[in-house]
């Protein structure tokens, strides 16, 4: 039986949880509550005759994480293995397009990937991301505010953050409370 296998990194904003297959990177959790279960419903649905076993991060992976909690700009690895409808998958690919340190409106996001007017539908791709972080939907921002986010908000305030980010008419890092100093 084959296996896949999970990671765990300790981050100033708490545990990332990775869970990876041959393929590459399947899945990000940011925080620990409800890791297990999604893990389980992970493995039910995409790999019903797998086991899921602890195990080191491939090494580009764990140079990529740790740079990138260390303030650094990273390029990601390319090594994904996302599993989502051929829309879904084109928001993700979009995500990616949206550079370090700046925010998007969903709408602008649907633009970019030729679905003017579709930001509702942008919005329940980005909320359905497998991989936060490194696909960055943290970087979509609602018209007025933070808008939403797959994770602990408080995960989506500390990105920004953390990569220097403004909400757009913002002079600075604004991210509407200041309950949120994470670095």
């Amino acid at each position: 039986m084959s296996t896949v296998q999970h990671s765990v990194w300790q981050t100033p904003l708490g545990p990332l949880h990775a869970l990876w297959t041959e393929k590459g990177l399947a899945a990000l959790h940011l925080g620990s509550e409800g890791v297990h279960e999604r893990w389980q419903a992970w493995l039910r649905r995409y790999a019903p005759d797998r086991v899921c076993q602890p195990g080191p991060a491939p090494g580009t992976w764990d140079q990529a994480i740790t740079s990138y909690f260390a303030g650094e700009r990273v390029s990601w690895p390319r090594e994904l293995d996302q599993r989502g409808t051929d829309f879904r998958k084109r928001v993700w690919e979009g995500l990616r397009a949206i550079p370090y340190g700046e925010v998007w409106t969903y709408a602008r996001l649907a633009e970019h990937i030729g679905q003017p007017g579709a930001s509702r539908a942008v919005g329940g791709a980005v909320g359905a991301n497998p991989c936060p972080l490194v696909v960055p939907c943290h970087r979509v921002v609602a018209r007025r505010g933070l808008g939403g986010f797959s994770g602990p908000m408080a995960w989506k305030v500390g990105l920004l953050a953390l990569e220097g980010a403004c909400l757009p008419g913002a002079e600075s890092a604004d991210f509407g409370t200041s309950q949120h100093k994470l670095f």
